[in-house]
């Protein structure tokens, strides 16, 4: 027999599941256990009678037949206050991190800190409070990724402590980070009250930038950006896709850049790009020719990764999720008056 309980916070939620004598606790969103129906029906049908299975599961079968009495429209639409407005710079390294928390007030990082037990859990779950105060959301190392490799900020991983300060490796202690809601979820197995560990500490990156999406449906344009890779043959290439836009509402289609506009050039960091290393021989790459369609042209072929910033122009129904403006961007953006 499961027994669950809500505990809402705002338009936050954490159930904290009770069976026999395990407790455990995490977050869960109705659109998530609509897309894993298809499973628990199957689930449902091969499960031999009296056989153990996970709280998540039980849960999920449970809900299935009666789910919490939370208002379906503030979970199944993305709320528009969500959204983080500030980019989160690659962090492979956690000095990385501390560099970055330095100079970027979108990014608040905080050293060995007492987590606070959440109610009911039986010391399972924890969160960040301070001064009374909730601490979230946490940046992930998914929050931060190479734009050329994808590979995530690992510098951005949650470090969990003992009371007194010594490390809580994740090799050997079985818990969980839910990065956007602040809760760390401990196993049965490894509860920090019966270990004589807690309270537990955290080092964590919080997300304390701007929120909320971009209405554009007053904003004529945007600078895209766009990277390619040279082989040191190839002129033409086509911008079929924006790099620094996600549309919430839209899409991107390339008969909407905005050829009357200057465009920019130049390596990812924004420097001249070159076709050789070699001083002497090395031509500058720049725009020779682009089509309605999309396709530019250079005067020379390079052989390393480049980036084009275009204008692009939006329709009056697009809605713009994120918009990363580098100093390129922002440059650009300088010389024909701000998108807004």
């Amino acid at each position: 027999m499961i027994n669950a309980k809500v505990l809402k916070e705002g338009k936050e939620f954490v159930l904290v599941l009770r069976k026999e004598n395990d407790v455990t606790a995490f977050s869960l969103t109705l659109p998530e256990l609509l897309q894993l129906r298809g499973y628990l029906d199957d689930f449902l049908r091969e499960e031999e009678e009296g056989a153990a299975k996970t709280a998540k599961e039980e849960l999920l079968k449970s809900l299935l037949v009666s789910p919490p009495k939370i208002p379906l429209a503030s979970l199944l639409n993305v709320q528009l206050s969500d959204i983080w407005t500030d980019p989160i710079p690659f962090c492979p390294t956690f000095e990385d991190v501390k560099k970055a928390a330095e100079e970027n007030a979108a990014i608040t990082l905080y050293e060995q800190v007492e987590l606070t037990e959440l109610p009911d859990s039986d010391g399972l779950a924890w969160y960040l409070r301070l001064e009374g105060e909730r601490i979230y959301p946490w940046i992930s190392p998914n929050d931060s990724y190479n734009p050329l490799t994808l590979e995530p900020g690992k510098g951005f991983e949650a470090k969990l402590y003992s009371n007194a300060g010594k490390p809580l490796d994740p090799d050997k202690f079985a818990y969980l980070v839910d990065y956007p809601t602040g809760i760390v979820v401990f196993h049965p197995s490894f509860n920090p009250k019966k270990l004589d560990l807690a309270p537990p500490r955290i080092t964590v990156a919080v997300y304390t930038g701007g929120f909320g999406l971009e209405l554009v449906r007053d904003v004529l344009y945007v600078v895209g950006r766009k990277s390619f890779k040279g082989d040191g043959e190839t002129r033409e290439f086509k911008i079929d896709s924006i790099d620094n836009v996600k549309f919430y509402v839209g899409s991107f289609y390339p008969s909407r850049i905005c050829l009357t506009r200057r465009m920019r050039l130049g390596t990812p960091d924004g420097k001249v790009l070159y076709s050789s290393a070699v001083p002497g021989i090395r031509k500058k790459v720049e725009i020779e020719k682009v089509s309605r369609g999309g396709v530019i042209r250079l005067t020379h072929a390079p052989k390393k990764v480049f980036t084009v910033w275009f204008w692009y122009e939006l329709s009056g129904r697009d809605i713009i999720a994120e918009y990363e403006r580098d100093s390129v961007v922002r440059e650009l953006e300088a010389e024909y008056g701000t998108t807004k």
